[in-house]
């Protein structure tokens, strides 16, 4: 019994290996993992997640009720709801954050576009695991790095 149970598992093992073999040699992958590991890993990619991360901290609660489109006149109003030093403050993380999120926005839709064809071809739920491994995972030590060093906003 304990012989059938290991040659069953050391065939997922090698047939795991095999699938994994197959992704990395894909050249479609190879440009996506390069392009991907690019994008995540800049700089205005890991400032947007920032200032996201920091933007939400410091709206507190009445994240879930402030007015996108006209930001200024919601803070004026709504200034004390928030851990926003003042006005000024919260105008420049939104403005900058959302300069960033628009300069990096095409980019990261290419890239859904091309996870998406490949998650296709290997199996959505196996392919994203995997990716996260390779890509999303290194991504992620910059960014905790970057916000390692990040006092505060400025």
């Amino acid at each position: 019994m304990l012989l059938l149970i290991i040659v069953i598992f050391s065939g997922l093992s090698s047939q795991a290996q095999t699938w994994e073999d197959k992704v990395k040699n894909d050249p479609a992958y190879e440009k996506y993992k390069e392009e991907a590991l690019k994008f995540y890993c800049s700089e205005d990619y890991i400032k947007e997640m920032y200032l996201g991360s920091y933007f939400i901290e410091k709206m507190g609660k009445s994240i879930q009720n402030y007015d996108f489109k006209n930001f200024e006149k919601w803070i004026t109003e709504n200034l004390d709801k928030t851990t926003f030093v003042n006005k000024e403050e919260a105008l420049q993380i939104f403005n900058e954050r959302s300069a960033l999120k628009s300069k990096n926005q095409p980019e990261s839709n290419r890239l859904s576009k091309e996870f998406d064809n490949l998650g296709e071809k290997y199996g959505y739920d196996e392919f994203m695991e995997f990716e996260n491994k390779e890509v999303h995972n290194v991504a992620f030590e910059k960014y905790y790095s970057f916000k390692q060093k990040q006092k505060t906003f400025n």
